[in-house]
């Protein structure tokens, strides 16, 4: 029988050595993330929160611990292994777009598949589709400078999406957006990969969108501590 948790992380630790302190931003945490499953991460600005992210993602060392993406240890691979782990297996949303400034939106969404190898026609096909369920099907031929910055949130949250992830890593996804705008964000990101069975992460401060998700941790004194849903 399969593993259900597609995510696990084991006894993480990761200190930062600041004006001659030692400043410990995990002790010995644990986390698991299941398929489908979406998780909301809250916590007080400096707790670690980006910093967890990223080590999930195998972007930043720990100190020690062990994290497993779909059975693979990243903490015993290597950096080129663990870059085929996040194209193959991750999605990412920043608080920043992060999108390729020459790149029209549809070529930034369709930039994952071509890293995969897939064809230019086929992967241009995908990514007008996903643009459309975002709702800018009529801006696919636009720059970045040429859209809202909600606008170009969606096109953010349509390039994390449009390989199909098994998981799908938020960190502050509206953080720069208006209310309206971070209301359609968080509405598309929550709502698309649930239909469309992809696991989520989130990082947030914004308490307004935690019933949105099926578990809430709050990141405290280096661990992960379970919130009450409402």
């Amino acid at each position: 029988m399969s593993d259900p948790v597609i995510l696990r992380a084991s006894g993480l630790r990761k200190s930062y050595s600041q004006a001659s302190q030692e400043i410990r931003v995990l002790e010995g945490l644990d986390f698991e993330l299941s398929p489908k499953e979406s998780v909301a991460i809250t916590g007080r600005s400096g707790s670690g929160k980006s910093t967890l992210l990223h080590a999930l993602a195998g972007l930043d060392e720990i100190d020690s611990g062990t994290i497993e993406v779909l059975g693979v240890n990243l903490t015993q691979s290597n950096s080129d292994e663990r870059a085929q782990i996040r194209l193959n297996a991750m999605g990412f949303v920043y608080q920043a777009h992060h999108l390729l400034p020459e790149f029209t939106a549809l070529e930034n969404v369709a930039m994952p598949l071509r890293l995969r190898g897939m064809d230019q026609r086929q992967s241009k096909k995908i990514a007008a589709e996903v643009l459309e369920e975002v709702g800018l099907a009529g801006r696919s031929e636009h720059r970045p400078d040429q859209l809202s910055g909600g606008e170009r949130q969606r096109v953010a949250v349509a390039r994390a999406i449009c390989p199909s992830p098994s998981i799908i890593l938020a960190d502050e996804p509206t953080g720069n957006l208006d209310l309206e705008s971070a209301v359609n964000v968080m509405d598309l990101l929550t709502g698309l990969t649930h239909s469309k069975n992809i696991a989520l992460v989130v990082v947030t401060h914004d308490q307004s969108f935690l019933a949105r998700f099926q578990n809430i941790y709050e990141l405290a004194n280096g661990l992960l501590v379970e919130k009450a849903n409402g």
